[in-house]
């Protein structure tokens, strides 16, 4: 082809190609082994941290010792019961000492208060829900039982009343809920033949 004037001939630039490679067979072979190798040891190493961690039948089985005082402190619970459920647990076991020593009185509540055996709060009516709650837990934790007297608001008509009878009432506990109860042993519930469903279970297994 003919060039116009003033033009020159342009030369393509020249490109070298790399000769394509084979794959090295022996290479992807290795790096196989290897894998295959490495994915063993791994295997291998989570069998023996298995067979390592898993409980001894001995151990279970063992005599457990018992926990010295000097670890007390560090190995209390985390879960361990508020100070003032600590508080009321032992206000009731006091209380359940108290009905023992008075005999056990069990009749009528008017008896029951002549015993000197019912105790008394009298509390802000939002703080009431609280005072039962911390009762009925430490009545679970002694295992007894806990018998209530009828709950009231304190009025002045009611400390009025009161002082006629030589009862004072400080004027700070109007408008407060009196809340009364008597701790006592837990009832023992009887079958018709006369022996608690305790008794008859414990039968029952030894069959």
């Amino acid at each position: 082809m003919a060039l116009l004037p003033g033009k020159t001939e342009k030369t393509a630039p020249h490109v070298t190609h790399a000769p394509a490679q084979a794959p090295n067979v022996n290479e992807s072979a290795v790096k196989a082994g290897k894998q295959d190798e490495h994915a063993a040891v791994v295997t291998e190493t989570k069998s023996e941290v298995k067979a390592e961690t898993k409980l001894d039948i001995a151990s279970v089985e063992a005599d457990a010792f018992m926990l010295a005082p000097v670890f007390a402190e560090v190995s209390q619970p985390v879960n361990a019961r508020p100070e003032k459920q600590v508080a009321m647990d032992t206000k009731v076991a006091q209380l359940h000492k108290l009905w023992i020593s008075k005999g056990k009185p069990n009749g009528n509540w008017q008896s029951v208060v002549a015993a000197g055996v019912v105790a008394t709060y009298f509390m802000e009516p939002q703080h009431s829900g609280e005072l039962k709650a911390l009762i009925n837990r430490a009545v679970k934790l002694h295992d007894v039982s806990v018998r209530w007297g009828s709950s009231f608001v304190m009025t002045e008509e009611r400390r009025a009343a009161f002082a006629k009878h030589g009862v004072s009432i400080d004027d700070k506990y109007v408008g407060r809920e009196v809340i009364s109860f008597v701790i006592k042993d837990k009832r023992e519930r009887a079958t018709s033949d006369g022996k608690t469903g305790g008794e008859v279970v414990s039968e029952k297994s030894a069959k």
